[in-house]
């Protein structure tokens, strides 16, 4: 029953090297948990769920991972690339940094820092080598944090979204009273525009919004929403990289170019990106947008 309406797992069990049975699997714990969770009412209930859910997925990844974190990492290494200005000579903080690649991707590369540190309820087990040494780890719940120290920049790469509403609050504070005024918050959000993107995609690929992500993304957002959100947080002067996904060579080939990010937000539903949403390649949207802010706390 399952795997029919998961009618994209052959495509992803060869992409990913996972087993179907495990991305079925995946996609049954996940779903099961969005549901669960945008019903609770209870924040120490939702964070059982969150840490159940994590571990599980972890659990079940974790056997096909080796060769995973490799890849990872060198995709993060070509996102950091866009992002050398912000991030050289600065202390940096990566927040729910997970399986740890960008971090390593960071210490790996030939950028200056002053610290690199991730934030996440377990750390990463990174390979035993001179890049992991120069890498530490607070372990805390990731939604409401305290650190004993702030840094100059905050990196949130593809982790806003695991954030449920109720939760935005206390998150958002934690993440604002971890930098330092004037410090900058880099995020790498899914546009809900151009989803889902989580492993809702077993189902729908196509990255139109055409149906709501069910899994681990509870909230897939937009350029406009999200700084309408950071400005409540003390955030403003947002300037962004090009988005388009299509465009990443070329964001790489002019890692300084930034618009302001409000320029996106309103291209985000100009008529001209509801046209060329529909036009496809290969059954996905042509003008998949995601969200890129660098955002400035100003207080």
């Amino acid at each position: 029953m399952l795997t029919k309406k998961l009618n994209n797992l052959s495509f992803f069990s060869n992409k990913t090297g996972l087993p179907q049975e495990i991305l079925a699997e995946m996609f049954k714990v996940e779903s099961n948990f969005n549901e669960l969770i945008l019903k609770e009412k209870d924040f120490y209930k939702r964070k059982e769920l969150y840490d159940y859910v994590y571990s599980k997925s972890a659990e079940l990844v974790e056997p096909y991972s080796k060769d995973y974190f490799g890849e990872l990492v060198k995709a993060k290494s070509e996102i950091l690339k866009i992002f050398k200005k912000e991030v050289d000579g600065k202390s940096i903080i990566d927040i729910g940094s997970g399986s740890g690649a960008f971090l390593y991707a960071i210490a790996k590369s030939k950028l200056d820092y002053k610290s690199l540190y991730g934030l996440d309820v377990k750390a990463p087990t990174l390979p035993k080598d001179k890049y992991s040494d120069q890498v530490k780890c607070f372990q805390r719940n990731v939604i409401d944090f305290e650190l004993p120290q702030t840094f100059e920049v905050a990196i949130l790469d593809n982790v806003y979204e695991h954030i449920a509403l109720d939760d935005k609050d206390l998150f958002l504070n934690s993440i604002s009273k971890s930098l330092v005024k004037g410090g900058k918050l880099v995020l790498l959000i899914p546009n809900k525009l151009f989803g889902p993107t989580d492993w809702t995609i077993l189902i729908d690929n196509s990255h139109t919004g055409k149906i709501k992500a069910q899994c681990l993304h509870l909230d897939e957002t937009t350029f406009k929403d999200v700084i309408k959100t950071l400005e409540i947080y003390g955030f403003s002067n947002f300037i962004s990289p090009l988005p388009f996904i299509a465009f990443n060579k070329v964001r790489q080939f002019f890692p300084n170019f930034r618009l302001p990010s409000k320029f996106y937000a309103a291209l985000e539903n100009s008529l001209i990106i509801r046209k060329l949403k529909k036009v496809k390649f290969k059954g996905k949207s042509i003008v998949r947008m995601e969200i890129v802010i660098i955002a400035e706390k100003i207080r």
